[in-house]
């Protein structure tokens, strides 16, 4: 299964999972600094997390459904996203800048 792949499909799948998980992540990390801002909390959290899950889930939705390898290199590169974003911003430091 894996000799079907070329290189050009593996490193897509992966840029889709950051892809993704920047979407994901970066849409919390601006929902929770806007939390402060806004008056109607409940609203936001409801409105964006329905928005980030559709995302994805949508992506991974077309990842498992080109096969079980590309979808494990889709949720290998949101799991990357997740783990760089929060080195990167880690509690207590400068707020980062977008």
């Amino acid at each position: 299964m894996l000799e079907d792949l070329n290189v050009y499909q593996i490193l897509l799948a992966l840029l889709i999972g950051v892809a993704m998980g920047v979407l994901y992540f970066g849409g919390l990390w601006l929902t929770v600094k806007k939390v402060f801002i806004k008056k109607k909390t409940a609203m936001l959290f409801s409105i964006s997390f329905i928005i980030r899950l559709l995302v994805v889930f949508g992506g991974f939705y077309y990842a498992i459904s080109t096969g079980w390898i590309p979808a494990l290199l889709c949720l290998t590169g949101f799991f990357i996203t997740r783990k760089i974003l929060t080195i990167y911003k880690k509690p207590g430091e400068r707020e980062m800048e977008l």
